[in-house]
C-alpha cells in the first residue's frame, strides 16, 4: 500500500503541509473522535483489500507449486526494490512476513510461533523507542531555532541555517521511522485478516502460513543482497530517504 495513506501519517503530513504554506492546521478536527473514526473505518477496509490480494498471491503457492511461485517471488522482488525506498521497505515486509508466517504455521509443537510473537513485540517496542527519541531531539532542535528567532539565543546567520537544515533532516528521518513503523503494523494486520479469513481450514492456514514465510525470507535476502550491491557501487544503502543537498 501507498505509506503516505497510513492514516496517522497522513495527519501528520497534513499538518506540515499546512504549516509550510504558512496556516495553521486544524489539530482540533484532527484529532476529534469523529475524524479518528473515519480514518481507522478507511484503514479497515483498504487492509481488507490488501488482505485479499495478499492471499490470491499466496493461493499460487497452494495451486502451482513452489518453484512456480519462488519465480513469480523473483519478479516481484526485483520490481519492488527499483522503487525508490523499495530495499528498505522489501526488506521490512519480509522481516514482518516471516514472522507473521511462524506465527500460524504451528511448526515444532507451537514453539516456533510463540518466540516469534515474542521477537515481533520486542521489534515493535525498540522500533518505537527509536522514533520517540528522535523526535524528542527533533523538538529541541525547534526550540534551540525558535530561541535564536525571538532572540534568547546567539548564533551567526551560517549557524541558524546550519541548524535549520539539521532540524530539517532529523524531521525527515522521523517521519520515515514513523511511516515504516506504522507500515508494518498495517502489513501484520494484513495477515491477520487474511488468516481470520481461513482460519476454520487448518490445512489451508498452514498451506499459507509456509507460503508467507518463504516469501518473507526470499524478501528479506534479496533486500539485503540488493542493499549491499548498491552500498558497493557507491550508492547509498541507509536508512531514510535522500535528500540532494541535505
Amino acid at each position: 500500500g501507498d505509506v503516505c495513506e497510513l492514516p496517522m501519517l497522513k495527519q501528520m503530513l497534513g499538518g506540515m503541509d499546512a504549516q509550510m504554506q504558512g496556516r495553521q492546521p486544524n489539530m482540533e478536527e484532527m484529532q476529534s473522535p469523529a475524524y479518528q473514526e473515519k480514518l481507522k473505518r478507511e484503514e479497515d477496509i483498504y487492509c481488507k483489500q490488501l488482505s485479499q490480494k495478499l492471499l490470491a498471491k499466496l493461493d499460487q503457492y497452494c495451486n502451482e507449486g513452489r518453484q512456480a511461485f519462488k519465480e513469480q517471488l523473483e519478479k516481484d522482488s526485483k520490481e519492488l526494490c527499483e522503487a525508490p525506498g523499495g530495499v528498505e521497505l522489501i526488506k521490512m515486509a519480509g522481516y514482518v512476513y516471516t514472522l507473521e508466517g511462524k506465527q500460524h504455521a504451528g511448526r515444532f509443537l507451537g514453539l516456533e510461533g510463540f518466540f516469534a510473537q515474542i521477537q515481533e513485540k520486542t521489534h515493535v517496542m525498540s522500533s518505537g523507542a527509536s522514533v520517540l527519541m528522535d523526535a524528542v531531539k527533533t523538538a529541541n532542535m525547534a526550540q534551540e531555532i525558535g530561541d535564536q528567532r525571538s532572540g534568547n539565543a546567539r548564533r551567526t546567520e551560517e549557524q541558524q541555517r546550519a541548524m535549520e537544515q539539521k532540524m530539517m533532516r532529523s524531521g525527515l528521518q522521523v517521519v520515515w521511522k514513523m511511516g515504516k513503523l506504522l507500515l508494518e503494523e498495517r502489513v501484520r494486520k494484513v495477515c491477520e485478516i487474511m488468516m481470520s479469513a481461513v482460519d476454520k481450514d487448518p490445512r489451508k492456514v498452514e498451506k499459507l502460513a509456509e507460503a508467507l514465510i518463504m516469501m518473507g525470507e526470499h524478501f528479506e535476502e534479496h533486500g539485503e543482497k540488493e542493499a549491499a550491491n548498491q552500498k558497493r557501487i557507491g550508492g547509498s544503502a541507509s536508512e531514510g530517504p535522500q535528500i540532494p543537498g541535505m
